[in-house]
């Protein structure tokens, strides 16, 4: 019995070095060569790796709803994302703003990019700050 389990086990190491690839056949191989095809047109594909965007439109991200943003294209959780970064205080005041935002790819911000318009940020930012500052509690330094 040991003797037979020796000489499987020795087979089994030893067979797949006879095998030459001149014996490997492929059974549908039209099927694989198609495949390979596909592969090949799909790593020429020119518009792999563009996001899929919905209507774009000129919008000012200081302003924009969250309604606008998934309108724009962008995941709910993206948008959920920005909403809650413009009202932790943030102002956009340049277009590359939008980059910091998690969630808005280097892909995805240049497809928007033609389409931001900022307008007064100075305006928003004074809005924030009175806001914050009446929010604030009064200090008693006595």
């Amino acid at each position: 019995m040991c003797c037979i389990s020796l000489c499987l086990l020795i087979i089994r190491l030893v067979y797949p070095y006879f095998i030459t690839p001149a014996n490997i056949q492929i059974a549908n191989i039209a099927l694989v060569e198609e495949e390979i095809d596909a592969k090949r047109n799909s790593a020429f594909d020119t518009n792999k790796g563009v996001e899929n965007l919905g209507t774009v439109f000129p919008f000012d991200p200081n302003t924009i709803t969250k309604t606008e943003l998934l309108k724009l294209g962008l995941k709910e959780r993206t948008a959920e994302t920005f909403i809650k970064f413009r009202n932790r205080g943030f102002v956009f005041k340049q277009k590359e703003d939008l980059q910091k935002i998690y969630g808005i790819s280097p892909k995805l911000y240049s497809q928007l990019e033609p389409y931001i318009l900022i307008k007064n940020t100075n305006a928003i930012a004074n809005k924030k700050r009175t806001l914050v500052k009446k929010l604030s509690p009064a200090k008693n330094w006595n």
